[in-house]
């Protein structure tokens, strides 16, 4: 909900900070759809929440789970991103 607050233009953010956000969060272009996110982890969780853009669509994800051997953010991304391409 927090995302799409801010992306959806509901908060107070001016839209050129909401644009530089958007480029800090690029993590994969594919030039016909691109995925934003960010990573995080910590006491065996692991999570990564963004969004995906296709064909002028915006759809919100999360991804979180728990890993007593060391959950890492960056485990979640790459669940995230395998999920998406499936």
């Amino acid at each position: 909900q927090v995302l799409s607050h801010i992306f959806e233009g509901q908060s107070d953010f001016s839209p050129a900070h909401v644009e530089i956000v958007k480029k800090l969060l690029l993590v994969e272009d594919s030039g016909a759809n691109q995925i934003y996110g960010k990573t995080g982890s910590g006491g065996g969780r692991a999570w990564f929440v963004g969004f995906a853009e296709e064909g002028g669509t915006r759809e919100y994800f999360a991804i979180y789970f728990v890993d007593d051997m060391g959950a890492s953010g960056e485990e979640a991304k790459e669940m995230a991103l395998t999920l998406y391409k499936e």
